[in-house]
């Protein structure tokens, strides 16, 4: 799905940050989900599993570019804090005592932890850091243990999806729809009027954005709905009504939702909807 995808690739090869213990023998005895089988056909986790597993509500990737750490992945971050996050690699660095890979902290210990997470709703006063090799650092509202990071690997990015699973969640359910949703234009226009910090490329929060909203979306709308996460600032759902809901009332309640990252902004996301009227059109519509 494109979470975490490089930060993921490092934890794999920094056996001094996972293996403290007996992690090299140590097994994941997660019963994968449904979802996770639909989506994650060698892995054990997909992102929901994860979060929930875990409790989490905040969690990011920090990614450092030049001599700042900037936010690449990350969940439960408004837009705010997202296009003005910048903390130097210095200040950074300085929460890890004694050469240990992972800290846990309490913000009101460091002013500019309490300057960046400011605009954070529900952040708890005390949360965990633990570097990934040089250039990323992961950070979450709960305990890093050795085990979160251990399951942490098994986190899938394939964005594949089994369409014959949703084929048959299709026959079972005929009122379907596949939703595309265009955010780039929101997105720019939402960074435009935050004023986000003028030395780092513009790139930068647009796809920490993206990538944000893109994560609350695999979260949301998990099984027994599916997302797609697409190149261009874009994301494909294929999405069924439980209950007597209206297409409108949908729209609204995605809007409502996404304006807690972009504000108003989210009033002008591109939304296209598509009725589902053979189950060709599922993968066609995935994959335009």
């Amino acid at each position: 799905m494109g979470l975490f995808n490089k930060a993921n690739n490092f934890l794999a090869n920094e056996d001094e940050v996972l293996l403290v213990g007996e992690q090299n023998n140590q097994k994941n005895e997660k019963t994968p989900s449904y979802e996770t089988k639909i989506f994650h056909q060698n892995k054990l986790f997909a992102f929901s599993d994860f979060i929930t597993k875990y409790k989490i509500h905040i969690f990011a990737i920090f990614e450092l570019s030049g001599s700042f750490f900037t936010i690449k992945d990350s969940l439960g971050f408004d837009g705010k804090t997202i296009s003005n996050f910048a903390i130097s690699q210095e200040d950074l660095n300085s929460i890890f005592l004694h050469n240990h890979n992972i800290s846990t902290v309490n913000k009101k210990d460091y002013d500019f932890l309490s300057k960046a997470f400011l605009n954070i709703k529900n952040l708890s006063e005390e949360f965990s850091f633990c570097k990934i090799g040089t250039n990323y650092i992961m950070f979450c509202d709960c305990k890093i243990s050795d085990k979160m990071l251990y399951d942490f690997q098994n986190i899938d990015n394939s964005n594949k999806l089994d369409y014959d699973l949703i084929y048959q969640k299709y026959s079972e359910n005929q009122n379907s729809y596949i939703i595309k949703i265009d955010f780039e234009e929101a997105i720019e226009t939402f960074i435009c009027t935050n004023n986000p910090i003028n030395n780092l490329s513009k790139n930068i929060f647009l796809n920490s954005i993206y990538t944000e909203i893109c994560n609350r979306f695999m979260f949301w709308y998990s099984y027994p709905f599916y997302c797609k996460q697409n190149n261009d600032y874009t994301l494909t759902f294929f999405f069924f009504f439980l209950i007597d809901l209206t297409e409108e009332l949908l729209l609204t309640h995605i809007i409502f939702n996404l304006k807690d990252i972009l504000d108003n902004c989210a009033e002008i996301i591109n939304i296209e909807v598509f009725k589902i009227n053979k189950k060709e059109d599922i993968q066609t519509l995935f994959e335009s």
